[in-house]
């Protein structure tokens, strides 16, 4: 792993993440090096994705100076890297700045994660406007999961780590993704459907994999040389490569998913449950069927809170 300092650049930028105006990344890159990643085709750096990171160390002296000139606005952390990956338990950029943003005068703080360590400042996190913790879990076998994710984080821990982010009284957005043929099927929906209303997630986002070529390719590669080679990928990957395919997929897992889920919804009525199809641009409650407008989508996080749908 090579770390380096990136000693310039933007700290705050627009964000076109739906429910957010501006983001904040703390580093460039991501240790974490999932395959199935899409950041690692717009980042380059000294060496393969997950080789590399660039700590952002002049974040901290420049965040409420940027933040100060844009003026209230939706922030969110963590949308091109993962704030809390290995790194950051030493550098402490994240941290840092989080604490920054006490001070700042912010509509909405969002942070985007898969790592436990997100616990370490759930003391922060909870003091920050309007705070929330975007969470991923993907619906995937254990098996599976470890070939592309390198830094496998086990799925039990990671719900354990809503459950304690929720106990906090921090609101939790789970994202379920992502979402393969062959691998997120009934069982694995059965299952994510008992703990996200168990737990009473505030949100979750049901995500399919985004086929980029340079992603199917890499997870082919990873298959190939593992001791779990099976013909599951194969087939997977013949349908997300086939536009018809695929949309017929995820149609019948759309149904699947609004099945399951309206037999345990009683007992977490208030979480908005969302189907994420990035291909057709399409965001679907799964309790009603009908489209979101991603413009509106603190409207909706209002009116479903208020208990209302």
């Amino acid at each position: 792993m090579k770390i380096t300092s990136a000693i310039k650049g933007k700290v705050i930028v627009p964000s076109k993440f739906g429910g957010y105006d501006h983001c904040f990344n703390p580093y460039v890159g991501c240790q974490f090096a999932c395959k199935y990643c899409y950041v690692r085709f717009f980042l380059k750096g000294d060496g393969e994705w997950g080789e590399w990171v660039r700590t952002r160390d002049h974040a901290k002296d420049r965040i409420a100076t940027d933040l100060k000139k844009i003026g209230p606005t939706r922030l969110a952390i963590g949308t091109m890297t993962d704030p809390y990956q290995p790194i950051e338990a030493k550098r402490k950029i994240t941290r840092t700045c989080l604490e920054i943003l006490q001070k700042c005068n912010l509509k909405k703080v969002g942070i985007f994660t898969r790592c436990p360590l997100v616990r370490r400042d759930i003391d922060i996190i909870k003091t920050l406007p309007n705070a929330r913790v975007h969470f991923t879990i993907p619906p995937l076998p254990t098996k599976f999961q470890r070939i592309i994710e390198p830094l496998y984080v086990p799925t039990e821990m990671r719900f354990r780590v809503v459950e304690e982010l929720k106990k906090a009284g921090i609101r939790v957005h789970v994202s379920v993704a992502p979402a393969i043929p062959g691998y997120s099927e009934t069982t694995i929906i059965d299952e994510f459907c008992k703990r996200l209303s168990d737990i009473g997630v505030d949100e979750f986002f049901v995500d399919p994999m985004q086929p980029y070529k340079e992603a199917i390719q890499e997870i082919t590669a990873h298959v190939q040389n593992s001791l779990f080679v099976t013909d599951e990928w194969d087939a997977a990957r013949t349908m997300m490569t086939d536009k018809t395919d695929y949309a017929t997929w995820k149609k019948r897992n759309l149904y699947i998913w609004q099945m399951l889920w309206d037999k345990v919804r009683h007992k977490s009525p208030h979480t908005m449950p969302i189907m994420s199809d990035h291909e057709s641009k399409q965001k679907i409650d799964l309790r009603t069927g009908k489209l979101l407008d991603w413009e509106k989508y603190d409207d909706y996080e209002l009116t479903n809170t208020n208990g209302t749908v």
